[in-house]
């Protein structure tokens, strides 16, 4: 079980180092064919993590904890500019649109939700037994 778990945190680990300064981590510019399912995941990878990115900036720029909580719409308006600015730099990167990135946030990974779903089968399983 603790092999189950450790293996399904180390997929869980990102290649870029969470931040909280909504910049977008030093990556290679390179163009990328969407035709190709790979490159297609890297965009929805890239998005992803631009997300949280965008999250965690909001939270620490505007958020109730960060001292200068203005209330629920300034803190969407902060989290949607840091987001624009994070999907633009990844467009730019990889010569994408930035709505191509947007809308690769709908692509999910299944294998990945499959199994978040397993484990906690399993987790259950074990707490019925």
């Amino acid at each position: 079980m603790s092999l189950l778990l450790l293996m399904l945190s180390a997929a869980c680990n990102r290649r870029v180092s969470p931040n909280s300064n909504c910049e977008w981590p030093h990556e290679t510019a390179i163009a990328l064919d969407l035709t190709k399912p790979a490159q297609r995941r890297h965009v929805s990878d890239d998005a992803g993590v631009a997300e949280d990115l965008a999250i965690r900036y909001a939270d620490s720029h505007s958020g109730p904890r960060s001292g200068h909580f203005a209330g629920l719409e300034e803190y969407a308006r902060t989290r949607e500019q840091c987001r624009a600015a994070l999907f633009q730099a990844i467009a730019d990167n990889h010569g994408v649109t930035q709505e191509r990135v947007r809308e690769s946030l709908e692509d999910r990974r299944t294998s990945f939700d499959l199994a978040v779903i397993l484990s906690f089968a399993v987790l259950y399983g074990l707490g019925v037994i």
